[in-house]
């Protein structure tokens, strides 16, 4: 998977806010959305003595409820390509506001950061 494919593939999410950048976390009020950055980027050689640099990102999922539609929708769009991450959550609770799900994942793409 390309980051281009990565972006597309979130855009599918209808009725879903998308922000690439860390943060964009706390940024906001509208729920649900996805957040994704990226944190490890690994070169690897390719033939011809090119490089090729594998990033990991970050895919973050907020949302009001536990379990909320549109995280099944993503699960559902990355398993229909072969892709089957590990989904974590945890409940983060709100100060001025009822808290939020916080659903994460890490998955790898290709990329030319060059």
């Amino acid at each position: 998977m390309t980051k281009k494919e990565l972006s597309t593939l979130l855009h599918k999410l209808d009725g879903v806010s998308i922000a690439e950048g860390e943060e964009f976390l706390d940024k906001g009020d509208q729920f649900p959305k996805v957040v994704y950055w990226d944190y490890v980027w690994t070169d690897t050689m390719a033939s011809g003595n090119d490089y090729q640099t594998v990033v990991t990102y970050q895919v973050s999922f907020l949302s009001r409820r536990p379990r909320d539609p549109g995280l099944i929708h993503l699960k559902k769009l990355l398993n229909d390509i072969g892709i089957h991450p590990i989904i974590y959550t945890e409940y983060n609770p709100g100060q001025n506001h009822s808290g939020e799900y916080h659903s994460y994942f890490s998955i790898e793409v290709v990329e030319d950061v060059a």
